[in-house]
């Protein structure tokens, strides 16, 4: 697993990703700090949904030895979309614009909570 810490916007770390072959990238967002869910993006279909932390290693480790599908999963989990608010911290909607934003800081991702 490898952590882009570039500061280009999320979009460009996507065009990235793509370009790389990566079918799954995850997002932690400032939102996740407070929600501990996290976004999982599809590569193929470029859509995402919210997961919870305690959740994304099982649902991608499931996606990667192919024991379960992206359509199961994003049936199971709500698509979304993603916009900039007012404050330039990410939102999640109910949409597939797919503006994306970059948060004005930086995000310490010691506050997440993952289960073991």
């Amino acid at each position: 697993m490898r952590c882009d810490t570039s500061g280009v916007s999320v979009g460009r770390r996507y065009a990235r990703a793509d370009e790389l072959g990566i079918p799954f990238a995850i997002t932690i967002d400032f939102d996740s700090l407070s929600d501990q869910m996290v976004t999982l993006r599809e590569r193929d279909s470029k859509s995402q949904i919210r997961i919870s932390v305690n959740e994304i290693a099982s649902v991608v480790s499931s996606l990667a030895v192919q024991s379960t599908s992206w359509t199961y999963i994003s049936q199971k989990y709500k698509l979304i979309g993603c916009s900039e608010t007012i404050s330039n911290k990410t939102k999640v909607e109910e949409n597939f614009s797919f503006t994306f934003c970059r948060p004005k800081d930086e995000i310490n991702t010691s506050e997440l909570k993952f289960s073991s």
